[in-house]
């Protein structure tokens, strides 16, 4: 090769490479450029401490940031500039854009404060129904008591929980411009309320009674998303199902973390006298409703201190015109007979007869005074059955036979009409609902052993006789005449029992 040519291929390989260097060059001059352009948008995301910002491509897709926590509060949601809560996962961003973080505040997590109570007498009731009143005052106490302005229309300037209604109206717990605080709560209406304190559900869950676009879908699918209720197409929700206070505490429990069994000795829990151990749920109220400090240990919630339930004296209490009784152990009596007093499975008195229950309830509201005591009670009633129905003349039952009891009563109570019999047993039937151990006779009276039932209740170890019909028949032998009195003081009326 001449010298020629070899300066022809030098030159030729030079310009290749200057131009390719040129090219290259050109390239990332053009990179530099595209790249601090104004080809750039931001996404500014503004929490209560800090600001973050991301840097995204225009007309490129952003996939939106996750919650930021916050000690003391759940985040919800990021709002936009125009306030709307921004429920995509993803935007195409076309220019700058602002989000603020929304917050809710937390239910109690760290602390177990009480949050049900007992009533007036001490009972914790289980299984009555939640009253809205009572969830107002419960979500209050788990949020640390906040303060609020909130007002409806049904709540009092200074009932108990109007401090809660205006603290749950201003966060959006509970709105409308009602509270219905005496109506019972159901299912759905709690956890709607239980919904505003966390983040909608990022997807549609199914259930077996419930779709999308129905009241409350929403929040139970939240409450799906959570972990507090179980979802598919064969699960119930029951949203229209009204709680009971067991139920309540159970869900309750669940949501703020509280230990299915706590590490506590029976002696830290005392004797709540309507919550049993062997029965379910027992736990759960134990959890809400006595004060307890804890510490975690392997897991396990473990009581270090309580205030436990006191233990109530052993007797008869009454609740209105609801009888129950207290027995040896502080605990309420159920299943279980005093005497011809008979208690049921929720501890409640009951003749065995609803109908007739329902009878001697509301004639004991009509007639007897809140504040009255036994014996005050005792004689209103006998004064009240003596002077307010009307005798008829009715075949007599047989001397020792009182299978009449409970059929004569409510045919007395309802009618108003009715023979010596017919007193007899409507006497009895009400003085057993107000814990008296009352008995029916069927025997004879008188020097002309004529049939006759009567009422026999003992009085410090000694039968007396309480004769409605008699002291109704002859109103001229004084008021208390047939009134609390032995055998013996009326011999002269030769009461024969069989």
């Amino acid at each position: 090769m001449n010298t020629t040519h070899r300066r022809k291929l030098s030159y030729k390989i030079y310009l290749a490479v200057t131009l390719t260097l040129l090219f290259v060059l050109v390239l990332l001059g053009a990179a530099y450029a595209y790249y601090y352009s104004n080809d750039w948008a931001y996404v500014h995301y503004l929490t209560p401490d800090e600001e973050i910002v991301a840097k995204v491509r225009i007309g490129r897709e952003h996939a939106i940031l996750d919650g930021v926590e916050q000690k003391g509060y759940t985040f919800l949601h990021w709002r936009d500039e125009q306030g709307n809560a921004e429920k995509r996962e993803t935007i195409t961003v076309y220019e700058d854009v602002w989000y603020a973080a929304d917050y809710a505040i937390a239910l109690m997590t760290d602390e177990h404060p009480v949050y049900l109570f007992p009533d007036g007498d001490g009972y914790y009731r289980p299984q009555d129904p939640m009253l809205r009143s009572d969830a107002v005052n419960m979500l209050h106490i788990l949020l640390g008591k906040p303060s609020g302005s909130g007002s409806f229309l049904d709540v009092p300037k200074k009932a108990s929980y109007t401090k809660a209604a205006a603290a749950l109206k201003d966060l959006g717990v509970v709105t409308g411009s009602r509270l219905h605080p005496d109506e019972s709560i159901t299912r759905g209406e709690l956890l709607e309320m239980l919904a505003a304190l966390y983040p909608a559900a990022k997807e549609d869950y199914a259930f077996a009674d419930l779709e999308k676009g129905q009241p409350f879908y929403e929040a139970c699918c939240t409450a799906a998303e959570q972990g507090w209720i179980e979802s598919g197409e064969k699960v119930k929700v029951k949203a229209d199902e009204i709680l009971t206070r067991v139920q309540t505490a159970s869900l309750i429990n669940r949501i703020t973390g509280r230990s299915e069994r706590p590490g506590a000795r029976l002696l830290q829990v005392g004797s709540p006298v309507d919550l049993y151990p062997t029965e379910e749920g027992y736990w759960d109220m134990i959890e809400a409703c006595i004060p307890h400090e804890f510490s975690m240990m392997l897991g396990k919630e473990i009581w270090t201190a309580s205030e436990p339930a006191e233990k109530l004296p052993e007797g008869k209490r009454q609740m209105g015109w609801r009888l129950s009784w207290i027995g040896p152990d502080g605990r309420i009596l159920r299943n279980a007979d005093v005497g011809n007093l008979h208690f049921d499975k929720d501890g409640w008195y009951t003749s065995g007869n609803a109908e007739l229950d329902a009878l001697v309830a509301e004639t004991l509201s009509k007639v007897l005074v809140e504040g009255m005591d036994t014996e005050e009670q005792l004689l209103t009633l006998f004064r009240y059955v003596r002077d307010n129905f009307k005798y008829v003349r009715r075949a007599p039952y047989e001397a020792g036979d009182t299978s009449w009891l409970l059929d004569e009563a409510a045919d007395m109570l309802a009618t108003g009409k009715g023979n010596c019999y017919s007193y007899a047993s409507a006497y009895c039937m009400l003085v057993r609902a107000i814990g008296v151990d009352a008995v029916v006779y069927s025997g004879h009276v008188g020097s002309n052993y004529a049939p006759h039932g009567w009422v026999e209740i003992e009085r410090n170890g000694e039968p007396h006789i309480f004769d409605t019909e008699l002291s109704m028949a002859h109103p001229g032998m004084g008021d208390l005449y047939y009134y609390d009195k032995s055998y013996k003081e009326l011999a002269n009326w030769a009461y024969v029992r069989p």
